[in-house]
Order: C-alpha cells, then structure tokens, then sequence
C-alpha cells in the first residue's frame, strides 16, 4: 500500500469528502437487515464542514496517499464536549475507502483526531459516537478498539434513511491513544 499522510480538512477538500460520505460502502445484507442502499446513513450539508473548519471545538482530518495528497481515501470528524471533570470526544464521522480498510487507517485516524482536540493523552478519554444497527462491521471495529456496544437500540435516529434503517446503537469507552 503506498504511504499516507494524515492532515486537516481543508476547505478545498469539502467537496471531495462529501462524495467519500455518500461513495461508501455500508455492510452487505444479512437475514436480519434487508438490502440497503450502499451509503453512509446520513448525507451532510455543507454546513457541516463548515463548522468543522472553523470551530475550535470540532475537527476533520483526511487520509490521502503521498502520491495524490489531493485524494482523500479517509477522514473522521469529532466534536469535544467540555463538562466540568469530564470532556469527551464524539466521533461525528468515519470511514475508509474498502482499498485501505484493515491496515490500521481507522485506528490512526481516531488517534490523530484525539490528540488534535484534547492533546497526547496518558490516561484515556471518553470517545462515544452513534453507529448504524445494520453496521456490523462498523460495530466490530469499535468493539476491537475498546468500546462498548449499548445494549438498546435508539429508534429512528437516522430518520431521513429508508425505513429500516434508521436505528442506531452508542458506543463509548475510555481510550488511551498511545494503545490504539
């Protein structure tokens, strides 16, 4: 696999990850999820990157190849929540183009978009982000990392997907950085 770099969205590449958004790949179906539209569950507005650029408290980061740093092939998006004693990171989004899944992109992505929020961590932060019910393989990766996998299902959250697909499950754990 050639080399990739991990950087900040830019603003030129907002059209760009708004494709990777809808050009992804959700699981195939199963005798318990019908087939599906291939697509993430949920369309972004412009507005969303935008806020991504110019908040402080929200970050985007892409993946690309060193040799077409111009063609993101991941990126993550997060959001820091500041409670007094307990900040937490929300995983707003994620994913990687099927060529560079299972070489470690996602982990280091979800490292990166830490660090870049809260800062090289010694002890762990709390992460949680909404995952897809039909998003086994979505599921899974979080499970390896070290999140866990609520019990109950929150009905309709991604209400503009096709019935049946709008149920989600929260994840959330403690992560240390340094064993991602």
């Amino acid at each position: 696999m050639a080399a990739v770099c991990v950087r900040p969205l830019r603003a030129s590449d907002v059209r760009q990850i708004q494709s990777l958004h809808v050009r992804l790949p959700l699981p195939k179906a199963t005798s318990a999820h019908p087939a599906q539209a291939q697509i993430l569950p949920v369309h972004y507005s412009h507005a969303f990157f935008t806020q991504l650029l110019v908040l402080p408290s929200r970050a985007c980061l892409v993946a690309a190849r060193l040799d077409h740093p111009h063609s993101p092939v991941a990126f993550i998006s997060a959001a820091l929540h500041k409670s007094p004693g307990l900040p937490r990171i929300e995983l707003l989004t994620l994913g990687v183009l099927p060529a560079f899944q299972n070489r470690g992109l996602a982990r280091r992505l979800i490292s990166a978009v830490i660090d870049k929020l809260h800062g090289p961590l010694a002890a762990g932060i709390l992460v949680h982000a909404n995952v897809a019910a039909t998003n086994s393989v979505a599921l899974k990766f979080y499970k390896n990392i070290g999140l866990r996998i609520s019990s109950e299902v929150i009905p309709n959250l991604y209400r503009t997907c096709p019935p049946g697909q709008r149920d989600a499950y929260l994840v959330a754990g403690r992560i240390d950085t340094i064993s991602i």
